[in-house]
């Protein structure tokens, strides 16, 4: 009997997937698609902004209460697809590396000694399903070439494509004032424009990965998390559960508590500006855990300059001394649009305290300063100058890097991008999906051009 409702459900889900696999128009809605490019993307929108800090669609909903209503909806007014997709390419010149084999006369040089093609390509279709006022149901299918999340529940179709279901999920309305999302969200807390703020992917990096870059990227993998949210508003501000899944490698039907991480936020709006407190706990089959971890941040804006600081301490419980915190990060900024001459301008300090490096007491207090700005459409022209800058200040180990680059959009869908990035320092970092190391001795300069190509539909 068990089996016979089994293979009814099944048949069910089937059903109800082809029949909304069945319908298509054309959307309102644009999905976002990340790059490795610290530009792309940069400021777009920035007419439209006024200094606020934004957050994630997801995590914070409006304040406005649905009702439902008793219209009666066409297919169209319920199920919507949108989708986009993104490539580059571009080709980058190593123009230190050239030099030192110009002067070796025994050597000879080869194309890739002077240049390094490279490719990149992100597509995303999306679709969002609104039957009623209260319960909305989405779904995100990306591919990604090269794949930067292979082994992580991606599909694989090729050496470096992969191809995921990065979004399915619900969002609920209960008793019109606790909102309820159950799913695979994606969820992103992140409060920074340059650094990484996400508590939600947050894990420690993994054995031997040491590198000296100015930037905390072992962070930055796309969550494959289940998902369980409840929001509830509450006077000026809102709570927020998280609860999060995943398998990590258990196979089996029943749900282990060991799979399991929890995150919680409070916040509280006054005005102009945003108070928080959150936490997380860690799964304990999670490869990547951390000790548990609480934080607080403060934003607000004053006479259209956004500032905010963020920070977090991972603690091992029943200690309370110094020797207790393993890991502590702060993070704080300042930014500011000018819409009438389409300036953007980006400062941040990113602190991290890391007991992972005791082995060397130079590096357990890092401490890193970072700025972007950018001009665009200079004159009202198609031309957009624009700079990205960061040093970690620590010794023996400063490094850094510096990328300046102009951008032509005149094409539609289309940007042209002269770059001359300069690395510098005991670093290993990845740039347009190239690992790029430099020493003290050894600084790495860059040429390169790039086209980017992105349509939203």
């Amino acid at each position: 009997m068990k089996g016979v409702r089994r293979l009814s459900l099944v048949l069910f889900l089937v059903g109800l997937v082809f029949s909304v696999q069945a319908f298509s128009q054309e959307s309102d809605e644009a999905v976002a698609v990340s790059s490795d490019d610290p530009f792309d993307g940069l400021f777009d929108g920035a007419e439209d902004i006024d200094g606020s800090e934004t957050r994630d669609a997801d995590a914070t909903k409006s304040a406005d209460i649905p009702v439902a209503t008793a219209t009666k909806k066409t297919l169209n007014d319920i199920i919507s697809f949108n989708g986009s997709v993104s490539s580059s390419l571009g080709i980058l010149s190593y123009i230190s590396d050239i030099v030192e084999k110009t002067d070796d006369s025994d050597e000879s040089l080869s194309f890739s000694d002077v240049f390094s093609p490279f490719s990149t390509f992100e597509s995303t279709f999306g679709f969002t399903a609104r039957p009623s006022d209260i319960f909305t149901f989405r779904g995100t299918l990306k591919a990604k070439f090269p794949d930067t999340n292979a082994g992580t529940n991606s599909i694989k179709i090729a050496t470096d494509i992969s191809l995921a279901l990065s979004q399915l999920y619900f969002d609920y309305v209960l008793a019109r004032h606790v909102y309820i999302t159950i799913g695979r969200t994606n969820s992103n807390w992140n409060v920074s424009n340059i650094f990484d703020t996400n508590i939600l992917n947050d894990g420690k990096r993994k054995n031997g990965d040491i590198s000296y870059s100015v930037f905390d990227t072992g962070n930055r993998s796309d969550s494959q998390l289940f998902d369980a949210i409840v929001l509830v508003p509450i006077w000026h501000g809102q709570v927020q559960a998280v609860g999060m899944y995943g398998n990590y490698g258990t196979a089996g039907n029943n749900i282990k508590t060991e799979n399991l991480s929890y995150a919680g936020s409070l916040e509280f709006n006054f005005r102009e500006f945003s108070f928080s407190l959150f936490a997380r706990k860690w799964a304990d089959n999670d490869s990547r855990n951390m000790s548990p971890a609480l934080g607080a941040s403060f934003s607000g804006d004053i006479k259209g300059w956004h500032f905010f600081a963020w920070g977090k301490f991972h603690f091992t419980p029943h200690l309370n001394d110094f020797d207790g915190f393993k890991y502590i990060k702060a993070v704080g900024g300042i930014r500011k649009y000018w819409d009438m001459q389409k300036i953007g301008l980006m400062m941040e300090y990113q602190y991290v305290y890391n007991r992972d490096y005791q082995t060397n007491e130079d590096l357990i207090h890092m401490n890193t300063v970072a700025l972007e700005l950018i001009w665009r459409h200079v004159g009202g022209t198609h031309f957009s100058p624009a700079v990205l800058w960061a040093q970690q200040i620590n010794q023996p180990y400063a490094a850094g890097e510096l990328i300046p680059s102009l951008s032509w959009d005149g094409l539609r869908y289309a940007t042209i991008r002269f770059v001359t990035p300069f690395f510098y320092g005991n670093k290993t970092t990845t740039y347009q999906n190239l690992t790029i190391i430099s020493t003290e001795t050894s600084p790495k300069f860059l040429i390169g051009i790039i086209l980017s190509l992105k349509v939203n539909f």
